[in-house]
């Protein structure tokens, strides 16, 4: 389906044939990619090896390399700031809700027992 729909959105657009060529090659490189997701690992790995160079390299660079490679953090000293400020208000939030979960414990038990 999304197939149609970049083809669709590219036919709508009316590209010059340059763009048509880069449209049309990302769409090969979409279904080669569903293609080798389709295949068991050992398959896949033999398939993509067996691929010219220069569409392992695309495939690498749309969609990734390694799954053992952590993703980048993309942080500004703010985005840093607020994430590891906000750690520390959501411990302290989630130590008032504990308390007063035991003290709602201890007075029910007390009701109960009375």
């Amino acid at each position: 389906m999304p197939q149609e729909s970049i083809t669709a959105a590219a036919a709508r657009a009316n590209l010059s044939p340059s763009q048509k060529a880069q449209v049309d090659g990302l769409q090969k490189l979409l279904d080669s990619h569903k293609g080798l997701l389709a295949l068991p690992a050992p398959v896949a790995q033999k398939k993509f090896q067996s691929l010219p160079q220069d569409q392992q390299t695309a495939h690498v660079a749309l969609f990734g390399g390694q799954d053992s490679e952590a993703p980048e953090q993309k942080r500004g000293w703010l985005g840093s700031a607020i994430h590891y400020t906000g750690e520390g208000i959501k411990q302290s939030i989630g130590r008032v809700f504990g308390a007063l979960n035991e003290v709602s414990d201890f007075m029910t038990r007390v009701h109960c027992v009375s």
